[in-house]
């Protein structure tokens, strides 16, 4: 009998460190490579639910996605002297309709999904480069020129500029029709009526980025600074009071001006983002589930190559899509982890 024992605790001894043995097997990225029939730049993506998005990129297009990204089709849009302009961002509230912004002071509108596109009355020629819409009515668009800062509050059937000041207006995020963040002046100022009168909160200097706020606290920037010909300094900050006072949460420093960037930070929640890097050629998401106090690479499949990530799109906390250089797209189901 206790011959018999010895044996039973010694199986079961094996048989435990047998199941605790780690995979030896490889790492599978979460992410996998799509695509969406072009091989050139691709700019901004919105998606509005699972299956329902939207891109834009270089050489004049509007690809439209009604089944998650495994098909796209090209949408037509206004032209410009004879040829539709180029678009750099896009926004959708819901499944119908949306706004897209571009060169030559484009802003279009469709209220059926993109099937028609119609150009609003614009007196700027300069180029648009981000749209944000936090309700269908209110929205801003954010110029090339110090001028060239627009807010609507009828949907986008009139635009005006968000101040009679011609600020010099950096990155912006609003989270709602009276709240937003930008920076000003190289510091970090907030309105509280839409963009007409700033205030400014945190001194700075704030070198350019980009800022993302998931409610009226919770706030991230990503920031980098030029230090030198061939060096660039990237760090991640955060506010939980509305961007009265920053805590570092990240700091790389990166080498290879144009080989090495910290990009595309999209926030779920106050716990919940990703953030795009590129480093030493080597392309890769970041990704926090603890409002940023722990940042997690995720590698990307081979088939994505050295090719820069320009935004990250989620709509919960495992489904996801990337855009980049060279007709890269990417998708995640589970969040963007490896599968181990």
């Amino acid at each position: 009998m206790k011959v018999a024992t010895i044996f039973v605790v010694s199986l079961v001894t094996v048989l435990l460190l047998f199941s605790c043995k780690k995979s030896t097997g490889p790492v599978i990225p979460g992410w996998e490579v799509l695509s969406i029939g072009s091989n050139v730049d691709l700019f901004a993506l919105d998606f509005v639910d699972e299956n329902y998005g939207w891109v834009v990129g270089r050489d004049t297009f509007i690809y439209h996605t009604t089944d998650g990204g495994n098909t796209w089709v090209a949408q037509t849009y206004p032209q410009f002297q004879g040829v539709p302009p180029q678009l750099h961002d896009i926004d959708f509230i819901d499944r119908q309709l949306g706004w897209a912004v571009g060169y030559f002071g484009t802003i279009i509108r469709t209220t059926d999904g993109g099937q028609n596109w119609v150009k609003a009355e614009s007196q700027y020629t300069e180029t648009f480069n981000l749209v944000i819409f936090t309700d269908p009515r209110h929205g801003w668009i954010r110029g090339s020129s110090l001028v060239s800062y627009l807010r609507t509050t009828d949907g986008g059937e009139t635009w005006i500029p968000v101040s009679s000041t011609p600020y010099e207006i950096g990155i912006w995020d609003f989270v709602d029709s009276l709240n937003g963040w930008a920076r000003i002046n190289s510091a970090i100022n907030k309105t509280s009526d839409g963009g007409l009168s700033w205030v400014s909160i945190y001194p700075g200097p704030i070198p350019g980025g980009s800022f993302d706020f998931v409610d009226l606290y919770n706030g991230w920037g990503l920031m980098g600074e030029r230090v030198s010909e061939y060096e660039q300094w990237y760090w991640i900050i955060h506010t939980t009071d509305g961007g009265y006072n920053w805590e570092l949460q990240l700091d790389t420093f990166k080498y290879q001006l144009g080989i090495s960037s910290l990009k595309a930070l999209t926030m779920l929640n106050p716990y919940t983002g990703w953030i795009a890097k590129r480093e030493s050629q080597i392309v890769s998401v970041l990704h926090t589930s603890n409002g940023g106090n722990r940042w997690v690479e995720q590698p990307l499949p081979p088939a994505a190559g050295n090719r820069f990530i320009s935004d990250i799109d989620f709509i919960n906390e495992k489904e996801g899509w990337a855009v980049g250089s060279q007709g890269l797209l990417l998708r995640t189901k589970n969040g963007g982890n490896p599968i181990r």
